[in-house]
């Protein structure tokens, strides 16, 4: 199918909308210079914050200032309560449809992002397309990339040459391992001759360890390429790992006319694919399928090379050029260079997939360290298969903890707001401690209160047992820190526990969600701790207790029938642990 050409004094981006695609570019200056970030995720945070996706340090820029979403229509810009607000084409939204080209400010207007919907169908991909396989197919020479790799420790040379074994439908020129029975290759020539390896691999050094995005790795393996061989044309793409499925990432043209195709024989990438060998072809235009292709006319193709990206038994992809100049054509030390090339930037294809995934992970770790201890952290990162991190809501048997500080309103009234927030500080300290210690998950601070939940996102056996640990190490906590409320007296909490099934995950809107709970268990831990329990009580629920009588000693109390609930249920209130494993 022929992709859509611009109109007549169009340009591709002119006519791209929202809709045309999942990705988007922001253009920015700093310090002066114009920078440029590509995001592929359905949702993208700006602000000052250093976990924000983009960090903009300005000081008229909130920590978490807009979020630009993705939605079926395109893409939408939020303000998320910044302080000075969001702009959009110099007109300030709470939320606004973006569109291609439009200008984006934070704050006062000293940052401005231009807004840049990135084609789904990317000039690369239109400029490269695969031919099938043909008879003509003149295959010279060929390098066998694992020998290489092997190799590249010491010497670049490898063995002398193959010759690539004459099979069905390709015709080679001699036997594997002897002379070519075609005119001798020329002697390397002064731009051959100029070639600085030392130069080249370091170059290719700085793109692999300074590069933080894969795509924009590949373009810049394929300028220094195209900088130092005698190519006009070239691209990599990437593939599975059984080839059939190869994509364009990065093309590069010296002469090709706007929107133009680059074709390349389908066969010879396969083959290179699954030989691991580097592959010089000579002689395009006899080839079939370069004969039909517009490129290899206007342009005079004479020879192309491949070679695959190889790296400890996988191929990743391969790396292709080619050129139009019959005097200058490629040699054996060209090869030779793509072969090289193509081993480091598999090597560079593995580390960024590292990096990325570090970087993921320490996204989600930093994310999910709010709400529980290091040790569920990791276990909770190492189970956690969704690319950004994302817990899905799902059903759980858990326990949900419901303590709030009694007294505390008065106490507010009573003091300085300083005083009181310097309260709640060292008391939701000690408490999400106690949490922690017993692996329970902060869910969120309720004013003078919290909520914690055992059993997700990290099932556990004994979450009952657990969450009644955590509330009576909390009540010791809170009596070992000496607080005081508004009439000097020891600061009390009362405690409410629950056990039963409830929805856990990352629950919220689009613009923002947060791990938690729901479900009827959290209702009625909540009037447990509001309605029956006393200063300085622990009160659970029948399923609690249940689930662990065994270990704790309780006291049955009256039925009562809680708010909001049609049958009475009969709490229990916690005296001790049997075994006295508090902390």
């Amino acid at each position: 199918m022929e992709p859509q050409r611009p109109a007549p004094g169009q340009t591709r981006h002119e006519q791209v909308t929202a809709q045309d695609s999942s990705t988007f570019r922001l253009t920015y200056y700093l310090r002066g210079r114009p920078e440029s970030k590509e995001f592929r995720q359905p949702r993208v945070v700006l602000g000052r914050n250093p976990d924000c996706d983009l960090t903009v340090t300005a000081q008229d820029v909130s920590r978490i200032h807009a979020a630009i979403e993705c939605d079926r229509d395109g893409w939408v810009i939020a303000d998320l309560n910044s302080r000075y607000g969001t702009f959009v084409n110099q007109r300030r939204v709470a939320t606004q449809r973006l569109k291609h080209g439009d200008q984006i400010a934070l704050g006062g207007g000293a940052t401005v992002l231009q807004f840049e919907v990135v084609p789904a169908s990317s000039p690369k991909e239109e400029w490269v397309s695969f031919g099938a396989g043909s008879e003509n197919d003149k295959i010279r020479m060929t390098i066998g990339v694992e020998e290489l790799e092997r190799l590249m420790g010491g010497s670049l040379r490898p063995r002398k040459p193959e010759k690539k074994a004459a099979s069905p439908g390709e015709e080679v020129e001699g036997r594997r391992g002897e002379p070519s029975s075609g005119p001798e290759a020329p002697e390397p020539s002064l731009h051959h001759a100029a070639i600085s390896l030392v130069s080249l691999f370091q170059q290719i050094g700085e793109v692999l360890l300074t590069s933080d995005d894969l795509d924009d790795m590949l373009g810049k393996v394929l300028d220094v390429a195209m900088r130092y061989l005698p190519a006009h044309r070239g691209f990599i793409c990437l593939c599975d790992e059984k080839a059939e499925s190869i994509s364009p990432k990065a093309a590069r043209s010296k002469g090709l006319a706007e929107g133009e195709s680059m074709t390349i024989s389908q066969s010879i990438a396969r083959e290179a694919i699954r030989s691991k060998q580097a592959i010089l072809v000579e002689n395009a235009p006899a080839d079939r399928r370069f004969a039909l292709a517009s490129s290899v006319l206007t342009m005079a193709i004479r020879a192309a090379m491949c070679a695959p990206l190889y790296h400890a038994g996988r191929v990743e992809g391969l790396i292709y050029l080619d050129t139009r100049d019959a005097d200058n054509p490629f040699a054996l030390r060209d090869l030779e260079l793509l072969a090289a090339l193509g081993v480091l930037t598999a090597v560079g294809i593995l580390q960024a997939r590292l990096r990325g995934e570090v970087s993921r992970e320490k996204a989600v770790f930093a994310r999910l360290s709010r709400y529980s201890s290091p040790r569920v952290v990791e276990q909770i990162v190492a189970s956690i298969d969704t690319p950004d991190g994302t817990m899905l809501a799902a059903q759980r048997e858990v326990t949900v903890l419901f303590a709030d500080l009694s007294g505390f309103t008065s106490l507010a009234e009573s003091r300085e707001p300083a005083e009181v927030v310097a309260v709640l500080n060292r008391a939701f300290g000690d408490l999400t401690r106690a949490i922690f210690q017993y692996d329970g998950t902060l869910d969120k601070f309720l004013g003078d209160g919290v909520l914690a939940v055992f059993g997700a996102p990290v099932p556990q056996a004994d979450h009952a047992e657990k969450a009644v640990l955590a509330a009576l190490l909390m009540q010791q906590f809170l009596g070992e820190s000496r607080l005081t409320g508004p009439g000097g007296e020891p600061l009390r909490m009362r405690i409410g526990i629950n056990s039963g099934p409830a929805v856990a995950g990352d629950i919220g809107s689009p613009m923002r969600k947060d791990y938690t709970v729901v479900g009827d268990v959290v209702n009625v831990a909540s009037r447990l701790q509001s309605s029956v329990a006393s200063p300085g009580q622990i009160v659970i629920g029948p399923a609690t207790y249940e689930l662990c009588k065994n270990a704790v000693e309780c006291e049955p109390l009256e039925e009562i029938r809680l708010k909001g609930k049609q049958q009475s249920v009969r709490p229990y209130l916690v005296i001790r642990h049997r075994f006295d494993t508090i902390a």
